[in-house]
């Protein structure tokens, strides 16, 4: 069920287009032979491109109208690539690198983090947050980094142990010294199959998380709040044979976005992009910010799909 931001972001558009200021009108900045996920901040759009001679995808840097690619080595995979910036404010690209990969739809295996600075072109790796463990899916928000990290045989007492991996949100920021720590209660990352997707703002941790259960599998977008760890639902659908899927988290102007399709059928009921007022609790429709799409305020009501 899992499906990895890196994959599904331009799974089905390999046009990439940007709207300009003048004459706001998407304006193609990149043709793609293969799918790849695309992130924006800063002055700054990055994606992956795949390179045909390599066999491999390249990370590819859009500042001031130029698209570059950075002297780094390139990816089995599409980079899972999150801009952001570092503790002195300067433009950051986090990602991560594996030692194994399996197909597109696949997980990862045994992946730590990297940074890449944008303004002298230098990567590190984050050695203070990775582990023998995986990390992976990483965002990053003026120094402070979230992360996926996948635990295998986690187990908590009354619960018996996944089959497959579970995902642990976690927070640091790069440069510190201490062992990162867990966003969740250990109990509730057993009962959600997967942690897909994470955008990380200020205190606030946005997640896609995917359950499974006896009665089939379903998703859901939730609001972490990283001073109490509290968590609140926003959406949530049932996932049936069209593959449904949230994708794309993005804070911007006090809301949280993000879109909603299908694997099997682009064009199913629903689809579009969404988003949700972090003060006014509102969940609506992006394309009719008139009319909300969910029922009510959030804090009373989870919007289904």
């Amino acid at each position: 069920m899992t499906k990895p931001r890196r994959i599904i972001v331009l799974a089905l558009l390999c046009t990439l287009a940007i709207a300009t200021p003048a004459a706001a009108a998407p304006a193609t900045i990149d043709t793609l032979p293969r799918a790849s996920g695309l992130d924006a901040g800063h002055g700054a759009v990055v994606w992956s491109r795949h390179d045909d001679a390599a066999k491999a995808y390249r990370l590819v840097v859009r500042r001031n109208g130029v698209n570059t690619v950075p002297p780094i080595d390139p990816s089995p995979d599409a980079f899972d690539a999150d801009v952001g910036s570092n503790s002195r404010g300067e433009p950051a690209v986090v990602y991560s690198r594996c030692a194994s990969y399996k197909d597109d739809r696949g997980p990862r295996d045994k992946c730590d983090l990297y940074i890449l600075s944008l303004n002298t072109g230098a990567e590190r790796e984050i050695r203070n947050a990775n582990t023998s463990a995986s990390e992976s899916n990483p965002t990053l928000w003026r120094g402070k980094l979230a992360w996926i990290a996948e635990r295998k045989g986690v187990q908590a007492q009354g619960v018996p142990p996944l089959a497959d991996c579970s995902g642990l949100a976690q927070v640091q920021a790069p440069s510190g010294s201490a062992r990162p720590r867990l966003q969740h209660p250990q109990l509730e990352a057993l009962l959600a199959r997967a942690i897909e997707e994470i955008e990380l703002a200020g205190n606030r941790l946005a997640e896609i998380v995917g359950y499974s259960a006896g009665s089939g599998d379903s998703t859901e977008i939730r609001l972490v709040s990283l001073r109490s760890t509290s968590a609140h639902r926003i959406a949530f659908q049932n996932i049936g044979e069209n593959n449904q899927l949230y994708t794309g988290l993005s804070f911007s102007s006090r809301k949280l976005a993000w879109l909603r399709g299908c694997f099997e059928n682009p064009g199913c009921a629903g689809s579009g992009a969404y988003r949700f007022g972090l003060s006014t609790r509102r969940y609506e429709r992006a394309s009719h910010s008139s009319t909300p799409a969910g029922q009510g305020r959030a804090t009373r009501r989870t919007h289904r799909s």
